[in-house]
């Protein structure tokens, strides 16, 4: 009879644990945070893929290699991101050597970056990286 009433003392120990752990968790999600802005690296990295799969747009990276945003930069490529994005997303695009570190030119709260390494075609290998930086615009 003596061990019947350890067992039941045990059972109610640790369902009142149990009880009082679930109760917390409960009370632990609802005060952390939820993070307010969308994780937008996929879409670069969608964006990206998408540019490498195309071939007019492979060459005039490689063409263009020195220039992306200037006069007679990417025209193209350029269109063809700003086609794939909403308009509250803005984009910079950077064309770098394969060993350089490629970073952005100027910094607005959260930025969001893929990078590819595209070259034009299997008879000329001219790789370059290619990096699309994204971020939301603030109101």
């Amino acid at each position: 009879m003596v061990n019947r009433v350890g067992f039941i003392r045990i059972a109610e120990l640790l369902i009142a644990i149990t009880i009082l752990t679930v109760i917390f968790m409960l009370l632990y999600k609802q005060g952390v945070p939820k993070q307010e802005t969308q994780d937008l690296s996929e879409l670069a990295r969608d964006i990206l893929g998408d540019i490498s799969t195309r071939e007019n747009l492979r060459s005039e990276i490689v063409d263009k290699q020195t220039n992306v945003n200037g006069p007679g930069g990417m025209v193209n490529i350029l269109a063809f991101i700003n086609s794939s994005l909403p308009d509250y997303i803005l984009f910079e695009l950077r064309a770098c050597e394969i060993s350089s570190a490629c970073g952005q030119s100027n910094y607005v709260g959260n930025v969001f970056s893929a990078e590819r390494i595209i070259s034009a075609d299997k008879d000329e290998f001219n790789p370059i990286k290619l990096r699309l930086f994204l971020w939301v615009e603030e109101n």
